[in-house]
């Protein structure tokens, strides 16, 4: 995606991942597992896989079609918050980048998000003009421990 938009999307996603990235040699794998949920048509699933493994959940087939395409990444069908297609699956980051504003049970979905993360992990939203990482703990039923939170200036 060329557009400026996409862009900055990506840049801002990129930046945050960087954060919880594991120190390492430049270039290793330092083997983050990181899930894109509304991957749409794997654009972000390209930037992520240089941060570890990636999957992408896409609810829209026409995206899907384009999104499993993509090398280096397992994207399955599923959607927010009740079609996560993950039983066993734990992952260190979840992005959705202008997902929630589009789901009808944005708390229900966040808490699903969490039920799948991986002991410390992290969730990354992005919509509307501003990014926001909250932190989960162990406990999946538990609630957001921090927020950060980056406005677009």
């Amino acid at each position: 995606h060329d557009h400026w938009w996409f862009q900055g999307r990506a840049r801002i996603v990129s930046a945050l991942v960087e954060r919880f990235q594991p120190q390492g040699t430049p270039g290793e794998d330092r083997g983050l597992r990181l899930c894109d949920v509304g991957c749409g048509t794997g654009a972000n699933l390209r930037m992520l896989a240089r941060f570890g493994q990636v999957w992408g959940v896409e609810p829209c087939a026409d995206a899907l079609e384009l999104a499993w395409q993509v090398e280096d990444a397992t994207v399955y069908p599923g959607g927010l918050p009740d079609d996560l297609p993950f039983t066993h699956e734990r992952f260190d980051v979840l992005t959705l980048t202008d997902v929630l504003e589009h789901v009808e049970r944005d708390q229900e979905s966040v808490e699903r998000c969490a039920a799948v993360s991986e002991g410390r992990s992290y969730e990354i939203e992005r919509s509307c003009g501003y990014a926001r990482c909250r932190t989960f703990d162990s406990a999946p039923s538990l609630p957001p421990t921090s927020q950060c939170c980056a406005k677009r200036e």
